[in-house]
């Protein structure tokens, strides 16, 4: 049964939304500074996010980087190539061992039994550790730091006054009920857009990332008026296409003859020539035009090859799968793979899009141009579980130093609240409608369809056209007959409007251009080479209603006056 009342107000400091690592730690700062903290999560906290299942990898550890290079502000300046907020790259450099230790602290296992650290990445200091029960840790270190978490809540809009975040309107994903937090400052680490393009199975939730990732962050902070970049960015590289919950990742870490190695359909390796290391090779934009050519031209499908690799290598990538994910490991004994000859070893690729990269715009203290709004993460569109812990103790500490300047509660705005309330309930009263997975597949297939690796302007302003028009035919008739398909309703007002911004900044981006040094993120026909002048970032921002790109010199978000 809905409830079309607010049932309960919950008054803090700071709120977090979102409860995988970088809302975690994000909590725990801000709970260390001494604010009162509310942490909210859509699911169940201690298997949440991406790293829920497990989590295997740390990487840009300077401490462990051979050889050492000094990571300055000129030097992101000079490679700020397909990321949303290219400066904070050298505070994760800065921060990633502190953030290792309160790993430790946690009661993480970051050492190997002789209390060294396995670098398996010298060239990035990238660390592998045990970590099934990462998630399990972190939600203990939350509860014991005092926080207040709220699970099964899902944020359905930022509550703003003037051009401030005042707190959120959620969702019960269980009951129905309406709930408002009123906080002084609102964190939003909730992750990359995940379900925008079909996943490498063709399947809406088997997703690269985490499938409750639905892009929230980046459509609330919109819709509230903040700023977003880097949203023409996506995650295109070469994954493991019939493999349940496997990845590529885990085969990579090594020199090579023992990692994989891609071969086309008659066994020939693709990759001779690619370097050493995975961080040169895997990713890299070049394999993913070999790979590319070699389907074009007839010797497709290509394979992700292990048969070369000794059996004792063997070993140590059962050690990654029972780390990250374990629950592979029954997958593959399903399919006959583990244990068996090493003949079964050849596992297809795929090559396709997956996360948006893109983020909220922060500054340093990764405060956005929206007073009392802050973000961390993939939310600020920063990958990998170093950047999450970084910038997530950066933002609790941010937002709860700020916090504490602010005495008198902020006032809400019972209007805004009622028209928050009036888009979850919408579709319970529509009878007989459209099933939001089913809008949800709509907009995905037109992603996948009209932008994909290499997009052109045709077919992104076709796309655009596309998804105008089931928004006018489908979303009014959008039915949810139960708190769960509530939800679902909910998020796929947050994929529509992802994906549009997605759309339209690859429809700006007259160039090719990778993520970071690396994959291909953002690929035009007409323009298949990078631009110098070009390397900075698209702003998307609501304007009278509508939705505003521009060019933007720096990657700093602008302040009100």
């Amino acid at each position: 049964m809905m409830k079309d009342f607010v049932e309960k107000l919950i008054e803090t400091d700071v709120l977090v939304v979102g409860g995988g690592a970088s809302g975690c730690f994000a909590a725990i700062r801000a709970s260390e500074v001494g604010a009162r903290v509310t942490l909210m999560e859509k699911s169940a906290h201690r298997r949440c996010s991406c790293t829920g299942p497990g989590m295997d990898h740390f990487p840009n550890v300077s401490e462990l980087r051979k050889p050492t290079r000094v990571i300055t502000t000129e030097t992101t300046r000079r490679t700020q190539t397909g990321v949303a907020n290219p400066h904070l790259t050298r505070l994760i450099h800065r921060d990633a061992y502190k953030r290792v230790l309160d790993l430790e602290r946690f009661g993480v296992k970051m050492r190997q039994e002789d209390g060294t650290f396995k670098v398996v990445l010298p060239a990035i200091g990238e660390l592998a550790f045990f970590g099934p029960d990462l998630q399990i840790k972190l939600a203990e270190a939350v509860l014991k730091h005092g926080v207040n978490v709220v699970e099964r809540i899902m944020a359905v809009d930022l509550l703003t006054k003037g051009n401030r975040v005042i707190g959120v309107v959620g969702l019960n994903t269980r009951t129905g009920e309406i709930i408002t937090v009123v906080s002084k400052a609102t964190i939003l680490a909730t992750g990359f857009p995940a379900r925008v393009y079909i996943g490498y199975n063709g399947e809406l939730f088997d997703t690269r990332s985490c499938a409750a990732n639905d892009g929230c962050a980046q459509a609330m902070a919109y819709r509230a008026g903040a700023e977003v970049t880097g949203m023409e960015f996506a995650w295109v590289r070469p994954d493991l296409k019939n493999e349940k919950l496997m990845s590529l990742g885990m085969f990579t870490r090594y020199p090579l003859g023992l990692r994989g190695r891609v071969v086309n359909a008659k066994g020939e390796v693709l990759e001779k020539e690619m370097p050493e290391s995975e961080f040169g090779s895997w990713r890299d934009g070049e394999l993913i035009k070999l790979i590319l050519a070699e389907e074009k031209e007839g010797r497709g499908p290509c394979y992700w090859d292990l048969t070369h690799v000794p059996d004792s290598q063997i070993k140590v990538f059962y050690w990654h799968i029972r780390s990250e994910a374990s629950i592979r490991e029954e997958f593959q004994k399903d399919r006959g793979v583990w244990g068996m000859k090493k003949s079964k070893f050849m596992f297809e690729i795929k090559v396709k899009p997956s996360d948006i990269m893109g983020g909220i715009l922060t500054d340093e203290d990764m405060r956005t141009s929206m007073g009392g709004l802050y973000a961390a993460g993939g939310a600020a569109g920063i990958e990998t579980l170093t950047a999450a812990t970084v910038t997530g103790y950066i933002a609790g500490e941010s937002a709860a130093k700020d916090a504490a300047k602010i005495v008198k509660r902020p006032e809400t705005d019972e209007m805004q609240i009622a028209q928050i309330r009036k888009h979850v309930l919408t579709p319970i009263k529509v009878k007989d409608g459209l099933n939001p997975i089913e809008f949800e597949r709509k907009v995905r297939r037109i992603l996948d369809e009209y932008a994909g690796i290499y997009k052109s302007e045709g077919m992104l302003k076709r796309g655009l056209e596309l998804l105008e028009q089931i928004r006018e035919k489908f979303m009014p008739v959008i039915s949810a007959r139960n708190p769960h398909e509530s939800m679902r309703a909910t998020e796929v007002r947050n994929i529509w409007l992802v994906a549009k911004m997605h759309l339209k900044a690859s429809l700006l981006r007259e160039e090719t251009r990778p993520y970071g040094l690396l994959s291909l993120a953002h690929g035009r026909i007409e323009y298949p080479e990078p631009k110098d002048e070009l390397n900075k970032p698209i702003v998307i921002k609501k304007v009278n209603e509508k939705m505003g790109l521009s060019w933007r010199d720096l990657y700093l978000p602008l302040k009100p006056a």
